[in-house]
């Protein structure tokens, strides 16, 4: 469909259209002055649904009239904020964290509102912003108080899922409130992305991760980050199983997610790390490149274009963005894991360890994602290694 404004009023154009087919199946066109946004969005749901069913039951009826906020700009801001993973960037997650802080200051009960905001903290967590012990409590306040709104609310619950995994590291709970998550609302990409990424890191071999990654991008086939999912997942499942065959098919999967968002900066990250580990390091080192200016300014691609440029033999130029990183860090907080990361990559044995250990310390969000990267195979057989992978309770890689 399509929506546009004429003078005061939102006209919108929707259409429903077979899968397989394309055939039209049904489409109206529906109006309404702008400053009835919720009215227009209800007006949608019920004749598409109309459409749909032969005959909406009272009880249905009432259910499809349920709206999360009675604020239309608070409606607006939350619906704005969600897009910031379109982007991906510490500017776009900072943006979108004031638009859910004024949303939620509009109207407190909003519920969906406190669960957007509790993932937007992901944007300045990841982009060393903000460091786990100041992020973390933001987002389980934010947590908190959307369940304590709306005890069923499925975002809420994949959340807090999130939360478990990546900062918790207790995975039957991970997992757990990511089936409660699913289970309250089977359409929720934010319920189906939890489940994904609990798959990732802790089970990443496991068939039914393939099935949650099929049914998240057919929930949502046009956002490239979730389209490279099935990516993604190959990559993570290298990581333990170390089959080769699963870099062809991450490359492969990134492929439709590139076309959709060629500027993504996930993406390229994605692509130098499995170009890396098939041995094509002029081009993963060009991935990486592309992964840095793409980013926005920030960070968080500078320590794998160091492994990049290391596992190319250029030493010279690995070194020298790591000594950037650690003036930087003199400045700010920087995660521990991406010290370890390069200092893996370099051939310095006790320096990575020790960058390991402070990552558990500070219990560093990147450590459950990618302690078992081939890189690390340098500390593999050091039982402080060892001890951090029993901590983060993920599997051990295969021995290939």
């Amino acid at each position: 469909g399509s929506l546009r404004r004429v003078d005061d009023h939102l006209a919108v154009q929707v259409s429903v259209e077979g899968m397989a087919t394309g055939e039209p199946i049904w489409s109206a066109q529906l109006e309404r002055p702008a400053a009835q946004l919720l009215d227009i969005q209800q007006q949608v749901i019920e004749a598409v649904c109309g459409a749909l069913v032969n005959q909406l039951s009272s009880e249905q009826r009432a259910q499809l009239r349920q709206r999360p906020t009675e604020n239309e700009q608070a409606w607006a801001l939350y619906q704005r904020a969600l897009r910031w993973t379109d982007e991906w960037t510490l500017a776009a997650a900072e943006t979108a964290i004031g638009q859910l802080e004024e949303a939620t200051r509009l109207d407190p009960k909003f519920a969906l509102a406190y669960a957007a905001l509790s993932d937007a903290y992901w944007g300045p967590t990841q982009m060393a912003q903000l460091p786990v012990d100041e992020a973390l409590p933001k987002a389980r306040g934010a947590v908190d108080k959307a369940l304590a709104i709306d005890p069923n609310l499925s975002e809420a619950w994949a959340s807090a899922g999130i939360i478990a995994a990546q900062f918790d590291w207790e995975p039957e709970k991970a997992l757990r409130l990511g089936r409660r998550a699913v289970e309250l609302d089977p359409n929720s990409v934010l319920a189906w992305t939890n489940l994904s990424q609990y798959y990732m890191v802790f089970d990443p071999g496991n068939p039914e991760a393939k099935k949650v990654n099929d049914t998240l991008v057919k929930l949502n086939p046009i956002a490239p980050w979730l389209v490279a999912y099935p990516a993604a997942l190959a990559v993570n499942a290298y990581h333990t199983l170390r089959q080769p065959a699963l870099l062809d098919e991450a490359l492969t999967a990134l492929e439709p997610a590139k076309k959709l968002g060629p500027n993504l900066w996930v993406l390229h990250g994605q692509e130098c790390r499995a170009l890396m580990w098939k041995g094509r390091h002029a081009e993963a080192v060009a991935a990486c490149q592309r992964a840095v200016e793409y980013s926005d300014g920030s960070l968080e691609n500078h320590p794998y274009l160091a492994v990049a440029y290391a596992t190319a033999g250029q030493r010279d130029q690995a070194l020298g963005i790591l000594r950037e990183l650690e003036q930087e860090a003199q400045k700010r907080y920087l995660p521990p894991f991406w010290f370890a990361i390069v200092h893996a990559a370099l051939g310095n044995r006790e320096e990575c360890i020790e960058a390991v250990e402070r990552g558990i310390r500070v219990r560093d969000w990147y450590m459950v994602w990618e302690l078992d990267d081939p890189v690390f195979d340098l500390v593999r057989d050091d039982p402080r290694y060892q001890a951090a992978f029993r901590e983060l309770r993920i599997p051990a890689p295969a021995t290939e």
